[in-house]
């Protein structure tokens, strides 16, 4: 009984408020900000899930995660990419994925390829605006097994993994 006063005793001589309102009432206020659900952005990288340039589509259905769809075109042709995502902080925040792309082939490598992608770290910035800028870096890894040519010169795609990195500016709606 002494053991469970001692820090109501302690709370109240310090000046530590109840933890009941004043008022009685035990409802928590909802947020004034509203999540946004979804992400529209267009991408510009090297060697990313999208290429060179491409444009995105996020669904976030929890704040940790979303599920990020887009397409764009890179050195290995067209390219279109899924990616689940983990995203940690509100405003600024700390992102990373892992997903598969398929790309059409190009001038230096010919076929459909199918590709990991890992954005092994990331920033993103959302105003209250919705405007969103981000910037991620990783890595990308060929699963299927092609040849190169042309100006690269002869060599074996699936040995491969390169350094990829993209930054892409949108909007959150």
């Amino acid at each position: 009984m002494m053991s469970q006063a001692a820090p109501l005793l302690l709370f109240a001589l310090l000046g530590v408020p109840a933890a009941e309102p004043l008022s009685g009432s035990t409802e928590i206020a909802p947020s004034t900000e509203p999540r946004r659900l979804h992400q529209l952005r267009a991408d510009g990288g090297f060697a990313s899930a999208l290429g060179l340039a491409g444009i995105s589509y996020t669904l976030s259905p929890t704040q940790l995660l979303g599920i990020e769809a887009g397409a764009g075109y890179g050195f290995s042709g067209f390219q279109i990419s899924l990616m689940p995502r983990l995203t940690l902080g509100h405003r600024h925040r700390f992102v990373m994925g892992a997903g598969l792309s398929l790309s059409t082939g190009s001038r230096i490598l010919d076929g459909l390829v199918t590709w990991a992608n890992l954005d092994a770290a990331g920033y993103e910035y959302e105003s209250d605006d919705g405007f969103v800028f981000t910037i991620r870096a990783g890595l990308t890894h060929p699963l299927t097994k092609r040849h190169l040519s042309g100006d690269i010169g002869p060599g074996d795609l699936q040995d491969l993994i390169i350094p990829q990195a993209r930054l892409g500016i949108g909007y959150a709606f």
